[in-house]
């Protein structure tokens, strides 16, 4: 989905927004009561009056863009809120108007101005679901700042690196990075719904208690999407429909480059790190149990892949070395390479037409050269050095050694 917000227009709104913080923050010990009053006062003063307009000289998204900020409240906190339920108490909503078509990305929050940390862990653990799409914002007389819900909660609660207010929504937010496209919320008949990790549309029914609207209206036309159609589910099987795309990150079926790898395995172990002492319900925690197995099954079957594709090229490099060093005296460059792909095909592929040849050859050779190619590869490749390794491995390994030996069963002409 490509999504363009001019930087003309990103300015105006970042320029409002910073100052609509700064002046909260400056009348902060007006309204601390509560977190809720906050976030009116908060959400009054990044409201406009009216649709600024914001002319855009670019050949393709040139014209006049409009851009408003409005603010709703729904309910509020208390038993069967959405705070007790899901963990979130309002939502930032970005609108982008194209052609009458309408596309939001949304970003759940959870707002704070008493630090607890049991509290805010247990919000966390319910806003898990929503990874990449909420945050964490703490209201202070100095500054307002967010957290991400995952550090917080692999924190257990305490706080962690942050970025302030202004940073979240007039960087990360307009900027993209965070929050989704995939997750609305329809005030009318009050549902939350998302596309989940299995792409399927799904629902679940609440009263929301503040919503932010950023509203920006493109001059342009675009085509759009056909609706597509949701089920509903309970708050039970939250986790188990988590949002696709705070969770698609961490499918490691088409990574093929093994830092990328690792360094997926070491965010998701930074979230899911089960040395922690987290406190789950049973069924929490076998859902987490569950996520945690699926998600080291992908990943060892691609180290494994990493790791056969490292024993692959490291016994096709002493092939390669053994064959120049002893050979390019000997043969031409067109005869060396044939050789090369010859033993190399000998070794890794069982089914290769001319292992006979490839068995003669090296059987030919004189029986130290011979030897110094068997103890070498023999050296590197021993099942007894595998002990630890995968089967695929191990399997692989055999083979190797397998196939070295079997020239001591050919008579040297």
């Amino acid at each position: 989905m490509e999504i363009i917000i001019p930087q003309e227009v990103k300015e105006k709104i970042k320029s409002h927004l910073n100052s609509a913080i700064k002046e909260a923050i400056a009348g902060f010990l007006s309204v601390y009561e509560s977190e809720d009053t906050c976030t009116g006062d908060l959400f009054r003063l990044m409201k406009t009056k009216r649709a600024r307009t914001v002319v855009v000289d670019d050949e393709k998204w040139g014209g006049k863009w409009k851009w408003s900020i409005d603010y709703n409240k729904f309910g509020s906190g208390g038993t069967g809120s959405t705070e007790s339920i899901l963990g979130f108490d309002g939502i930032f909503v970005l609108s982008i108007i194209r052609n009458g078509y309408v596309e939001e990305k949304t970003l759940l929050f959870q707002s704070k101005i008493e630090w607890r940390k049991k509290d805010i862990y247990e919000q966390c653990k319910k806003m898990l679901p929503w990874l990449g799409a909420a945050t964490i914002i703490n209201y202070t007389e100095e500054s307002f700042d967010t957290y991400k819900i995952e550090e917080v909660f692999n924190n257990l609660g305490e706080k962690a690196e942050k970025s302030t207010l202004q940073e979240t929504l007039s960087g990360d937010f307009l900027d993209c990075n965070i929050g989704d496209f995939d997750l609305h919320y329809d005030a009318i008949q009050k549902k939350l719904i998302w596309r989940d990790i299995s792409s399927e549309y799904v629902f679940t029914k609440l009263n929301l208690n503040r919503k932010l609207k950023i509203k920006i209206e493109a001059p342009n036309r675009f085509p759009y999407e056909s609706v597509q159609n949701k089920k509903e589910i309970s708050n039970d099987e939250m986790l188990l429909h988590r949002l696709r795309k705070g969770y698609s990150k961490f499918d490691v079926k088409y990574i093929w480059n093994k830092e990328e790898l690792e360094s997926i395995k070491s965010e998701f172990d930074k979230i899911f790190n089960k040395a922690r002492n987290h406190s789950f319900s049973e069924k929490e925690n076998s859902i987490f149990l569950e996520i945690i197995s699926e998600f080291n099954r992908q990943y060892e079957e691609k180290s494994d892949y990493f790791n056969l594709e490292e024993l692959k090229k490291k016994l096709t490099d002493i092939l390669n070395s053994f064959v120049v060093d002893n050979f390019k005296n000997q043969l031409k460059d067109k005869e060396i390479e044939g050789l090369q792909y010859g033993l190399k095909e000998f070794f890794l592929n069982e089914k290769y037409k001319h292992k006979g040849t490839i068995i003669e050859f090296i059987g030919s050779l004189d029986d130290n050269l011979q030897r110094k190619i068997r103890n070498k590869i023999v050296q590197n490749f021993h099942p007894d050095t595998m002990i630890n390794c995968s089967s695929s491995i191990k399997y692989f390994c055999e083979n190797v050694t397998k196939t070295i030996n079997s020239i001591n069963t050919k008579q040297k002409k």
